[in-house]
């Protein structure tokens, strides 16, 4: 009986640390930046999201302005998105 309640122990740690791993901020331990979460939360309302490589650095903030403009992002979003593109790139 003491054996079946270590093994049960053991089996449910492994599940959480599986999931703490598995359900993390990236999967990979990084913290996404504000500009990150902003851009999936508000883009891939309306559209798939682009690869920031998708555009020049020089592309994007016209790009992220326009349609910022369009969803009624705040100025400080729009910049948060433009930089976190253009970071990526």
């Amino acid at each position: 009986m003491r054996t079946g309640r270590l093994i049960h122990a053991a089996c449910a740690a492994a599940v959480v640390s599986l999931l703490m791993i598995a359900c993390g901020p990236t999967g990979s331990g990084e913290e996404k930046s504000p500009g990150e979460m902003a851009f999936r939360r508000s883009c891939q309302t309306c559209h798939s999201l682009p690869k920031p490589s998708k555009k020049t650095d020089e592309e994007w903030p016209a790009l992220v302005r326009r349609y910022g403009e369009k969803a009624k992002l705040s100025p400080e979003t729009i910049a948060q998105i433009t930089e976190y593109l253009r970071a990526s790139n």
